[in-house]
């Protein structure tokens, strides 16, 4: 089977799950299409670095001018700019391909006409936003009710994702949920220091790190001795070092910026507690399920976070790992006290979120389910 993953980009720190795919699915047997991201991950594979940066220059209202055919069809615009459409039905019959996998909701739509002109099977992977926040968009549900039911399949990491594409009216026949998955073979719990905090995402809304930081602030006050990593960066994250300077802990919170994957593991490795106080934005975007949850369970961390998206379908409060409500900080720090006053709860619970995470989340139990999926589609 050759497999063709269409992607934004596959640079981003935040979504390493998506060079996994490339590097991993499929065995490795793979070719990528590109709309707008380099490639610094070292992807070996063939790859279509698609150039739409003009057509982005142009005023909407000719793009959508220019996209009336490809709307009035399906519903979407297609594939940005004027010779793309062309460029990737060559590149895919050149490569032989047999199947494709859009990595996210619009692009799963965009290059829907490409799949039904060539008659190549369509797979689309829903992952957060693009079946939360874009939904609230007219022209988002307009495409998705057009394109999604009429692809092969459509895969999500969490339920609530489905549910969300269900609330619109927009379904498919083949739909499943599959987290995006780890390495458990590379994120493995080390030693533990019994006072180590880290979290790992973005510094943006739905990631809430001032209600992570103002939560670990009372912390210290009764622990001084506990150090925070924070991992991320993003457009919160100056006024979170503010913030942290402001309650007189940033000496204990260590803002480590973007890291690579084995930067992440590390921290992982040696620290007790993950934390990620997850919450619908204002915008009403919200988190699928984190692979940062994944990678964190995996290595043996007891993961504290919130009853947001996918992530209750996880993780069993108490058992193997702890949730509280969103924005409920008063039980997030009685949560983590207790913790801190509790060696033999943290580690039954570090050693049940190990185990979920070899069951649950191990790409080599995941991946044999999705291939075979894909290739009962060819």
């Amino acid at each position: 089977m050759k497999l063709a993953i269409i992607s934004n980009t596959i640079n981003a720190t935040t979504e390493t799950f998506i060079a996994r795919h490339i590097r991993h699915l499929n065995g490795g047997n793979n070719v990528v299409i590109l709309l707008r991201g380099g490639n610094n991950n070292k992807i070996q594979n063939n790859i279509l670095q698609l150039n739409t940066k003009n057509w982005y220059k142009l005023p909407g209202i000719l793009r959508t001018i220019f996209s009336l055919k490809s709307l009035i069809l399906y519903g979407t615009p297609g594939l940005p700019g004027f010779r793309t459409y062309d460029v990737v039905c060559d590149f895919l019959i050149r490569e032989k391909v047999d199947v494709i996998l859009a990595e996210y909701g619009p692009l799963g739509s965009f290059i829907y006409p490409v799949a039904n002109k060539l008659n190549l099977p369509l797979f689309c992977y829903f992952r957060g936003k693009d079946a939360s926040k874009k939904l609230k968009k007219r022209k988002i549900q307009f495409m998705y009710r057009r394109t999604i039911p009429k692809m092969n399949g459509i895969f999500a990491v969490s339920p609530h994702l489905l549910d969300n594409l269900n609330t619109y009216g927009i379904k498919n026949n083949n739909q499943y949920v599959f987290p995006s998955g780890t390495e458990t073979d590379q994120f493995v719990p080390g030693l533990k220091s019994p006072h180590s905090f880290v979290s790992v995402g973005r510094f943006v809304n739905k990631k809430s790190p001032h209600t992570t930081i103002r939560v670990f602030s009372e912390i210290v006050k009764e622990f001084p001795n506990v150090k925070l990593t924070m991992i991320g960066d993003g457009p919160l994250l100056q006024s979170s070092i503010e913030m942290a300077n402001s309650l007189g802990v940033l000496d204990n919170i260590n803002f480590r910026g973007a890291c690579n994957n084995q930067e992440v593991q590390k921290c992982m490795k040696n620290a007790t507690y993950f934390l990620l106080h997850s919450v619908t934005s204002k915008k009403g975007d919200t988190e699928g399920f984190p692979s940062a949850i994944q990678e964190a369970m995996a290595s043996g961390c007891v993961v504290v976070s919130t009853i947001h998206g996918g992530i209750p379908q996880f993780i069993e409060s108490g058992k193997n790992g702890f949730l509280v409500e969103e924005h409920d900080e008063k039980n997030y720090v009685y949560i983590l006290k207790k913790l801190l006053n509790n060696n033999k709860l943290v580690e039954k619970v570090a050693v049940n979120s190990r185990r979920t995470a070899e069951k649950k989340f191990n790409i080599d139990v995941i991946y044999p389910k999705i291939e075979k999926i894909l290739r009962r589609s060819i």
